[in-house]
């Protein structure tokens, strides 16, 4: 297993357990976190569910976090404009703290959200 599984793997369990954690306190009608595997990282996405549905109505992405081998750094994207012709976002490094030899650095912050960019 090299250094990347195994920081993949570290990476989806502290996501799951953020957005776990992110769940047990928000009202539904405020959005639910959840998140999905993407290379070498992974992409949270905020999941609207009408009142009474138990099904998300939709979901929108707030956040990417890739693991760079290249420089051994954990990247923090943001969505940005759609691009022309297309339904994906631009994706843009997270002003504040673009990256971090830490994972636990970037999902702080994803979790406390302190300027509101994420949830």
């Amino acid at each position: 297993m090299s250094v990347t599984q195994i920081a993949i793997g570290r990476l989806l369990r502290d996501a799951d357990a953020l957005c776990h954690r992110r769940n047990m306190n928000t009202a539904v009608e405020l959005g639910k976190c959840d998140f999905e595997p993407i290379d070498h990282g992974v992409e949270f996405y905020k999941a609207h569910y009408l009142l009474d549905s138990q099904h998300s109505e939709y979901s929108e992405s707030v956040a990417r976090v890739i693991y760079h081998p290249s420089d051994h750094l954990w990247w923090l994207y943001i969505p940005g404009k759609v691009a022309t012709g297309s339904d994906e976002p631009m994706w843009y490094a997270y002003p504040y703290l673009p990256n971090s030899a830490e994972l636990s650095c970037l999902l702080e912050e994803i979790e406390r959200d302190p300027r509101a960019y994420f949830w």
